[in-house]
Parts: C-alpha cells; structure tokens; sequence
C-alpha cells in the first residue's frame, strides 16, 4: 500500500437525525510538519502544461493574492485524464456539475432545481445531493420502486456534496459564503440500515469552510480544500497536506502520483500551485496573463508593458 505522505503544510426513509459530535467515531489527525506555502522558495520548473508558465509565489504579493481571487480574466479549470494525469485549462466560466437524475418525476426533487447536483447510483435507488449555495441544499434518496425523493439529513446542517470511497459513501456539510472561512466543514458516513433505510452518523469536524471537494486516484481518501489549507481524508486519518495565505480560496484540487510521488494540485482563480512531499511548491498561471495589477479604479488587469498599477 502506497505511503501517505504528511507533508509541506503535512432512516427513517424520510428523516435522520444526526447524533452529538461526542459520540462521533473521529479520525485521528495526522501530525504534520508545517512549512506554509507562501514561505517557501519558488524553485519553478519547466511548465508542464502548453500555455501556462512558473510564477512567484504570490504569498508576499498582497495584490497578487487580491487580484487573483477578483475574478478578472481567464480562470484555472484542473482535469484528471483517463491515465490519472492532472491537466490544467484556461477557461472563463465556472462549470456547475449538474448530474442527470435517475427518472423524471421525482416528487419532491424538480428537474431544474438550482445549483450544483450530484447523483449516485446505489442499491434500491439514488442519493442525490444539491447545492445551491445560500439558496439551499440537501441530500435526497429516490426509491426506484416509487420514485419519490425522500430528505435524509437535517435542514440546519445539509449535507452539500457525496463521495464514493473505498470505505463507503461521505457527505460534505458547511458554507463558504461571506465571511464563512472560519466556519467548520462536517464530515458524514452515509450508510444503509438493517430495514432498507439509510442512516447518516457524524465522521468528522474540519477546520474551515469545504470550498472543493474531489476523491483521491484509487478512492482511498477524500480531498477537502478549505480557505487556507487542504486535508486528506482516509478511513482513519485526516493529513494537513498544505496551507496557503488566507485571501486565497480554492475552486479545485486534484492529486495524481508523478515520478513515484504523489503531487497536489489547487487552483486559485487564475492560479495553480503544485505540493509535493519532497519539492517547495509551485505556481502557475495562463501565460497569457502571468500577472494582474491594480487600476487606479481599484479593480485588477493583466499587467503589460504600457499598463499602470
């Protein structure tokens, strides 16, 4: 079995409810040896993806971090290949995974409800996650015997987003919006009961808000960027694997074993970095716009020879 690294930064059918946090069953966190990653030194290599080149760490560039996370310009979008490499995009929209639903008269579940959906296939049915941001969201059972959509998670806490793993389903509670970065992300095990019902029990408490979630090549850890740092999540353990300044909240993360080690990568509005065990990080951005300034408006452009901060 492959080493985790702890590095740089290391139903009822219609109701659950969802026992005391002190009786959760808690995943040990993994000690870790801290080197934040705005501290480190860019030793940048060659770009590994056309079109994007190495870029100062922003984290002693205060107008870099703010003008990243503007949204001016073109934006990172990460793709894992079918050969599990991560590949980096330039693109101007932000995609909403909008899964498609397992029948067409879901009661209680409107085809065109907003937001992100996610579905998946299991045993009787489906678990349909929404999320809508502050405009909702909940996780959904739909019987294929009755196809009507029952909600299992508690309306204070919904659970946002579901992944399969090799030790069964998670759910991904908490907000980022406003000034929710100092909130907790809530971990769940969704499981079946012994009566064809489903059951949902507290597995975890993390620090910040889960701004991306994504599921570790081989299913064996859940991923979870938050506003500062991301955390993997295994069947026992939760590893800090990095930590970035604060202004900076990720959209993505993704991780693929390259060169015998594992790198994690996180992008940052126009920005990648890349974590590795045994390198400093590293940053990227479109080489078409390598870096922003500010206008004298206060808002960000890509900064060329004749532009003026």
């Amino acid at each position: 079995m492959r080493k985790t690294p702890a590095f740089t930064l290391s139903l009822s059918a219609a109701f659950v409810a969802l026992g005391s946090w002190g009786c959760a069953r808690q995943a040990p966190v993994t000690p870790a040896t801290r080197a934040d990653a705005h501290a480190q030194t860019n030793a940048a290599p060659t770009p590994v993806w056309p079109g994007w080149e190495a870029v100062p760490d922003p984290g002693a560039d205060p107008e870099q971090l703010e003008c990243s996370m503007q949204g001016t310009g073109p934006i990172a979008r990460l793709t894992r290949t079918p050969n599990q490499r991560v590949v980096a995009e330039v693109s101007t929209t932000r995609a909403v995974t909008r899964e498609a639903l397992p029948f067409d008269d879901i009661i209680g579940l409107p085809p065109d409800a907003l937001g992100a959906r996610q579905v998946l296939a299991v045993k009787g049915g489906a678990l349909v996650a929404l999320d809508a941001g502050e405009f909702g969201a909940g996780l959904f059972f739909v019987a294929s015997s009755t196809h009507r959509a029952a909600r299992l998670d508690r309306s204070d806490e919904p659970i946002r987003r579901i992944v399969a793993l090799s030790f069964g389903i998670v759910g991904v509670s908490g907000l980022c919006h406003g000034d929710a970065c100092p909130s907790k992300s809530g971990l769940f095990r969704i499981e079946p009961s012994s009566r064809g019902s489903w059951r949902i029990e507290p597995l975890q408490r993390l620090d910040g808000c889960p701004a991306t979630v994504s599921v570790e090549p081989g299913n064996e850890a859940l991923l979870v960027g938050s506003c500062d740092a991301l955390r993997r999540i295994s069947n026992s353990t939760v590893t800090l694997i990095a930590q970035w300044p604060s202004p900076l909240i990720p959209s993505a993360v993704e991780a693929a074993e390259e060169n015998h080690t594992v790198a994690y990568y996180a992008t940052f509005g126009r920005l990648v970095a890349r974590f590795t065990e045994h390198e400093p990080a590293t940053w990227f951005a479109p080489s078409a716009c390598p870096r922003l300034v500010r206008r004298a408006d206060g808002g960000c452009a890509c900064a060329t020879p004749s532009a003026e901060p």
